[in-house]
């Protein structure tokens, strides 16, 4: 897949990461990211942003005890689902899965940072946000038609 000319904000360096948390923080209809790795502190902000919009994540089953931790976070204990329904929804990709993309509202919010403390805190990363109409469509039929 090949998005052309689309007009779009680069962020890079070290701050590049919290651009990423301010976007999943501020989401006022609907989220779903695809990422590899997630942390519990993304888990709460996404299980909390699920009590009032949409929110579905595709990442993989397996990874470190703090991904996988993020995961069982994200679907909740009973009585979680039990008091703060609806939770996110989470499905599976394959292990290879590699990508960060998230789908925000009407725009995606694309690049290196991984959903975690470091990828959205420490690390040195790039993130670009896209709201160009055309590019959002394309990026979301091609990952829809994967999973």
């Amino acid at each position: 897949m090949q998005v052309k000319d689309a007009l779009c904000d680069i962020h890079v360096g070290p701050e590049a990461g919290r651009v990423l948390e301010t976007c999943l923080r501020g989401a006022e209809q609907s989220i779903r990211a695809y990422a590899p790795f997630m942390s519990p502190m993304v888990a709460r902000i996404l299980r909390d942003k699920a009590r009032h919009i949409g929110v579905e994540v595709f990442t993989p089953r397996a990874g470190d005890k703090w991904h996988r931790r993020a995961v069982k976070d994200l679907k909740g204990g009973f009585i979680h689902r039990l008091l703060f329904r609806p939770s996110p929804k989470v499905r599976s990709v394959p292990g290879h899965f590699h990508a960060k993309v998230f789908f925000i509202d009407d725009y995606v919010v694309l690049g290196s940072a991984n959903p975690t403390f470091s990828g959205m805190r420490k690390n040195f990363e790039t993130v670009v946000v896209c709201k160009e109409p055309e590019a959002v469509l394309e990026m979301d039929r091609f990952l829809a038609g994967l999973f």
